[in-house]
């Protein structure tokens, strides 16, 4: 009788854990279907110098359009507006979505989520816009400043 109670109890326990298992895994901040195994195509646009030509190219579209967006921002795509903002912590580029701050990339860090708990396809997002925004200032022949 002793015998089967163990294995009885031993069965719950394993049951119990793999139950917590599951509840963890479904309330993780980055499930594992957000991340990519070669994420890292996407991600090696950005650099101090490659955020330094798409910072010019928004500060210069701001101010050579003749559209901006109803709060003075570069249009990127439909909803999409972005910034270039310095202050005395440094420069960053702000993406607006539907006038609510989207993210920012600092010149130093890249991607800051607006919220500490992103999930990763939240950052990826941020990633490719901040790509697609330096292959547009890469198209475009700044002048030097």
């Amino acid at each position: 009788m002793k015998n089967k109670l163990y294995i009885l109890g031993v069965g719950v326990f394993v049951y119990l854990l793999f139950a917590c298992y599951q509840a963890l895994r479904a309330f993780a901040t980055v499930p594992a279907h957000d991340i990519e195994v070669n994420s890292k195509d996407i991600f090696d646009c950005f650099s101090e110098e490659n955020f330094e030509i798409a910072y010019k190219y928004v500060h210069w579209k701001h101010q050579t359009s003749k559209k901006l967006s109803p709060n003075h921002r570069v249009i990127v795509e439909g909803n999409m507006d972005v910034e270039a903002v310095e202050d005395e912590q440094g420069k960053y580029l702000k993406f607006w979505k539907n006038n609510e701050l989207y993210c920012q990339v600092d010149a130093k860090e890249g991607v800051i989520p607006i919220f500490k708990m992103q999930k990763e396809s939240y950052v990826k997002a941020c990633q490719k816009l901040f790509c697609d925004l330096l292959e547009k200032a890469k198209f475009k022949d700044l002048p030097k400043n």
